[in-house]
Formats: structure tokens, sequence, C-alpha cells
């Protein structure tokens, strides 16, 4: 049984060739949304009227990685944390939606 669990364990953060995958290196999706996230930060303080654009904009791009993710993936583990980070993503428009 200890040996399924490791097995299954495994298999959840193994892509196709064999790779344990974690974590990789941000792509173009996530490297704009780190940058939204920046234009949220400076527009909470200074030019305010841009703050909702920066808003909008960091949802759609962690929406897009998100689904990118979750179809794209290269492991259970990268599908996983897409839905997660997708379900997380929506459950903020929402609430931002209901003001």
């Amino acid at each position: 049984m200890h040996h399924a669990l490791r097995t299954s364990i495994r298999a959840f953060f193994t892509d196709k060739e064999g790779n344990v995958v974690i974590a990789q290196k941000a792509n173009a999706p996530l490297l704009a949304w780190f940058t939204t996230l920046i234009g949220l930060f400076v527009t909470n303080h200074l030019f305010t009227q841009l703050h909702p654009f920066f808003r909008a904009a960091s949802y759609i791009t962690i929406i897009y990685w998100a689904l990118l993710e979750i179809f794209e993936g290269v492991c259970p583990w990268r599908k996983f944390l897409g839905l997660v980070v997708y379900t997380i993503a929506v459950v903020g428009i929402v609430r931002w939606a209901m003001g």
C-alpha cells in the first residue's frame, strides 16, 4: 500500500517524459499577470482612474494562464493548479462585480 501511494503521488507530479514537474519557468501570460499586479499596486496609490483597467487585465491574464494549465498542463499537478487558480480568479471576479 505504501508503494502504491508513493507511485500515485509521483505520477501526479510527473510529465510524459518521466520528469518531476512542480514548477516551471514563467510563461508570457504569467509574466503579463505579474506586470498587471505591479500596475495594480501603483494605481492603488497613484493614477487611481487606471486601477479598474489593471484589475480587469490581471483577471484576464491569470484566467488565460489557468486555462492553459488546465488544458495543456504537462502533468496532473499543473492541471490541478490551473483549476485552483481559475476557481479563485472567478470567485474574485464575482466578488469584484458585486461591489
